[in-house]
């Protein structure tokens, strides 16, 4: 019987294990989905600006220009991190089984 109740709780740590992956990854999953979004808002912050500066609403042109580079770089972090992720992927996916 030792056995039997051995491979239960091997069985069972090993369901939690996964459980625990799962959660785990979509909550990266969640972050990057996040991420994305905040790049939405501070492309539409910049493109807010910039009208605001072509109509004479903002006058500073320092504003502007560092939200365009604010934006800039985040695009740049965020292409990064999709390169990072494909190569991940394809690091994968010429695994053997």
């Amino acid at each position: 019987m030792n056995g039997i109740q051995g491979i239960n709780q091997i069985t069972q740590k090993t369901i939690d294990s996964v459980n625990s992956n799962q959660e785990v990854n979509g909550a990266a999953f969640k972050n990057i989905m996040n991420s994305l979004q905040d790049l939405s808002v501070q492309e539409k912050q910049a493109n807010n600006l910039i009208e605001q500066y072509v109509t004479g609403e903002v006058e500073n042109v320092h504003e502007v220009l560092l939200a365009l580079e604010e934006f800039q770089m985040a695009v740049q972090m965020t292409t990064e991190v999709r390169n990072k992720l494909v190569d991940a992927f394809n690091e994968i996916k010429r695994m053997q089984i």
